[in-house]
């Protein structure tokens, strides 16, 4: 009897510790920073009017400053979702960036962390936004 009680603890102890938070148009929205390997640090503030605005900085120095839109994936399971950015710059996109030509696209998907939460920009999972409190 103690033993499973024990067991049932534990057991509640583990589900209360998973703080996943569930992508969606209320939970998406706010301020998200990534500090990148190379020092430069990107901040996205995503709006719940579907707009983000996006800023790269180097050294204190503006790289770019960028407005667009965002949409959720809505086919799949809500902790697998996408967000699609529209017209968006890539800081992923390293080569170019060295170049000082940032490449700007239409569009691109990236991928929701349920357990920062954040966004991530690749499947490796060098370059990643977290959420900032309060936000």
């Amino acid at each position: 009897m103690k033993f499973s009680i024990l067991i049932l603890f534990l057991a509640c102890l583990l589900i209360g510790c998973d703080k996943r938070v569930e992508l969606s148009s209320t939970t998406l929205p706010g301020t998200y920073i990534g500090n990148y390997e190379n020092g430069q640090t990107e901040i996205f503030v995503i709006k719940q009017d579907g707009t983000f605005s996006q800023s790269l900085s180097s050294s204190n120095k503006i790289i770019y400053t960028n407005q667009g839109r965002w949409e959720i994936d809505t086919q799949t399971n809500t902790y697998l979702r996408t967000i699609t950015f529209r017209n968006v710059y890539l800081a992923v996109d390293v080569w170019n960036l060295s170049k000082g030509q940032p490449r700007k696209v239409d569009s691109f998907d990236v991928y929701w962390s349920p357990h920062g939460p954040g966004i991530t920009f690749s499947d490796e999972e060098h370059f990643w936004a977290d959420k900032q409190p309060n936000n």
